[in-house]
């Protein structure tokens, strides 16, 4: 069976600076892929354009044996990808029930009419979500009044509700307390068993370590290795480069 992701020889410049060159790599189905690198590796640059945000310069991504290079970041948001962000993007002034729901709109509308569309079959859909991630808080409550660790919970429970076949997080334990972050690390193990293919940024690598399936090595815009946590713990390049042993 081919796997879920494949990407091949991306590329992208900004200017005189190679964020990607000549990127490959591939996920698993019901794995957790994590994205090591530091900063200006071309992490996030990556992320852009498997979501679509930004255009490649050249090169191939393949979801379920499918070719979704050109696709629109739109039609993958909607088919293909749910995504969260380092910074947790929430409206001060929505319920958690408006954020739910903006999430799981499938309809072609302007982004106001989504935030006040009550769709009362969407129930079941928010209450499932919410119970993933042990978010239990009135769905009334305004997103001004929640912590930054209930707003990571929230920004979690909005990509795990919508439409997809891979979720995209983008240092989900960034800035959390230790107990949230062994949560959370419980939470994305709970969907790997359920069969979610989860592909991860992250800069604390005891919590990759402890995660993840296989690991790809970012640095300079380049894959300088990729394996399992055992086999990135025995390379001496990437233990003194990044996890500063």
């Amino acid at each position: 069976m081919a796997p879920i992701l494949q990407v091949a020889k991306l590329a992208k410049r900004f200017g005189g600076n190679q964020a990607l060159a000549q990127v490959s790599f591939s996920a698993e189905k019901s794995e957790i892929t994590a994205i090591i690198g530091p900063n200006g590796s071309g992490k996030s640059t990556l992320f852009n354009l498997l979501a679509s945000t930004l255009v490649k310069d050249s090169g191939t991504i393949l979801i379920d044996a499918k070719t979704v290079t050109d696709k629109s970041d739109h039609i993958l948001a909607k088919e293909m990808l749910s995504r969260t962000f380092q910074d947790t993007r929430i409206f001060t002034y929505l319920t958690i029930r408006q954020h739910m729901e903006l999430a799981l709109s499938t309809k072609d509308q302007s982004l106001i009419k989504s935030f006040f569309a009550r769709q009362e079959n969407n129930d079941d859909a928010i209450n499932n979500a919410l119970n993933w991630v042990g978010l239990e808080h009135d769905l009334n409550e305004m997103g001004a009044n929640l912590s930054y660790g209930q707003t990571k919970l929230l920004t979690l429970a909005m990509a795990i509700a919508k439409n997809h076949k891979i979720l995209l997080l983008d240092e989900p334990v960034a800035g959390v307390n230790p107990k949230l972050r062994k949560k959370i690390a419980k939470i994305l193990q709970k969907l790997r068993s359920a069969g979610e293919t989860i592909l991860l940024i992250e800069h604390d690598m005891d919590f990759v370590l402890s995660l993840a399936d296989k690991i790809i090595v970012l640095d300079l815009g380049k894959v300088i290795m990729e394996g399992t946590p055992k086999q990135i713990l025995a390379s001496k390049n990437v233990l003194k480069a990044y996890l500063g042993r």
